[in-house]
């Protein structure tokens, strides 16, 4: 049906046969390198549940499934937003507009990274509640596996719209192969942790690493080849800010909750509605530029 509605109506949409080796070549290129990034983080996280099951079997690795089922809804969430942006991005780069792609790239790592803090911080600070009234038995360590889960998305949010950028470029054979092996670190480090009598939830330290690591490394390649992305101002205005601004909410959020009576449905609201206030608040008025305080303003 897709086929068939195109033809009808786009008259680019007609096939006729060609071929072009050395775009071929091109195009093949950049997928297999892709590939190679991806199994990364594919055996990465795969291979973790294995060495869970070898040290502490089954039900551990059943708090691990239930974190990362979680995480991976939350991070929709944010992923959506960044499905719009990334076309933005990859079509200022190609047509040379390389100011407009480096603040969409900004943005996008302001934004998507709010957004995700959004969802995560109240689930967060709530999370007894939440596993206690959706599970009701609810594993050993999943809180703890959740909690340190939402944080990896969340310094993987920040420094996303970067792999964007670097992927406008076409030049991704060392962004790819350097990204794989350091995701793929993430299994010694664990390994060693879990075999000197470190807990179950130890393999995400050694995931908390290897992603904040994966962070700095997205940003210093993507300044060697587009010197129009300063290191300095990344760290400074984008990542230190946006990683201060959330925990400050979260702490705050925290204290507060801790105050109120036990574990019920309206301390999850009151203290997520008083966090959202607190994150919408800060957010504004120090995590964004001026440009996107007028966009939000616009929007509004």
């Amino acid at each position: 049906l897709y086929c068939f509605y195109c033809k009808r109506h786009f008259e680019e949409c007609h096939y006729t046969f060609s071929f072009n080796i050395e775009q071929f070549r091109e195009m093949f290129a950049f997928a297999g390198w892709s590939l190679v990034g991806n199994l990364g983080f594919s055996f990465k996280d795969q291979l973790s549940n294995i060495l869970l099951n070898l040290f502490f079997g089954t039900v551990v690795n059943a708090a691990r499934g239930i974190s990362v089922q979680v995480g991976s809804l939350i991070n929709s969430f944010s992923a959506n937003f960044m499905m719009a942006m990334n076309p933005q991005i990859t079509k200022s780069y190609a047509v040379g507009d390389l100011y407009r792609s480096k603040e969409l790239v900004y943005a996008g790592c302001r934004f998507s990274f709010y957004l995700l803090a959004v969802i995560s911080l109240p689930i967060m600070i709530n999370i007894t509640y939440i596993l206690n009234l959706w599970l009701v038995e609810v594993p050993q360590y999943t809180d703890i596996f959740l909690i340190l889960t939402i944080v990896c998305n969340l310094l993987y949010a920040i420094s996303s719209p970067l792999t964007t950028a670097m992927q406008a470029t076409g030049r991704i054979k060392w962004f790819q192969v350097i990204i794989c092996i350091v995701m793929l670190t993430e299994l010694p480090i664990a390994y060693l942790l879990l075999s000197i009598g470190y807990p179950p939830y130890s393999v995400l330290y050694a995931s908390l690493f290897v992603t904040l690591l994966g962070v700095l490394i997205r940003i210093v390649l993507i300044s060697r080849i587009l010197p129009i992305y300063e290191i300095r101002y990344y760290v400074t205005h984008i990542f230190s800010k946006n990683i201060l601004i959330v925990f400050i909410t979260y702490c705050i959020a925290y204290i507060l909750h801790k105050k109120m009576e036990q574990d019920s449905f309206f301390t999850a609201v009151l203290s997520s509605f008083i966090l959202e206030l607190i994150l919408f608040s800060l957010s504004y008025l120090c995590g964004l530029s001026s440009t996107e305080r007028y966009v939000v303003n616009q929007k509004l």
